[in-house]
């Protein structure tokens, strides 16, 4: 089924094929109901550092606005919690990259509007950003 066109909203483009494909791999999971929306490659500014970055994809369900970060390039992945390294497909040296959990979780809280209140018991935690790896 899918989420359809009407509840999609493409801000931006990828001139990356494994990063479209794993958009529509997402969108084509979600449910065609309420309230499932989605916004994909959103352009989020941070006012507090003039710093502008890409959501890959947002999507609106029932209890939450997720943050997605889509890590789909062509390879395999490896990790822990702090690094992750990509082996490019018949190469045996992985390739360095920092988790993307840290950063997504940065734009989270720039889109939740808690960047600088993150701590504050006045407000509600920030939510928590899994990264998402897409099928290859």
């Amino acid at each position: 089924m899918g989420l359809g066109p009407t509840r999609v909203v493409f801000q931006g483009e990828t001139p990356y094929a494994h990063e479209r494909e794993a958009i529509e791999h997402v969108l084509r999971a979600l449910p065609n109901n309420d309230p499932y929306h989605a916004w994909a490659l959103v352009d989020l500014l941070d006012t507090s550092s003039g710093r502008l970055y890409e959501l890959d994809l947002v999507v609106l369900g029932y209890s939450a606005l997720y943050v997605i970060e889509i890590k789909s390039g062509p390879g395999r992945y490896e990790g822990d919690q702090s690094d992750w390294y990509r082996f490019p497909a018949g190469e045996a040296r992985g390739r360095y990259l920092d988790n993307p959990l840290r950063l997504t979780n940065h734009k989270a809280k720039i889109r939740g509007g808690t960047k600088s209140q993150a701590s504050s018991p006045a407000r509600p935690r920030a939510a928590r950003c899994t990264p998402s790896l897409a099928p290859t």
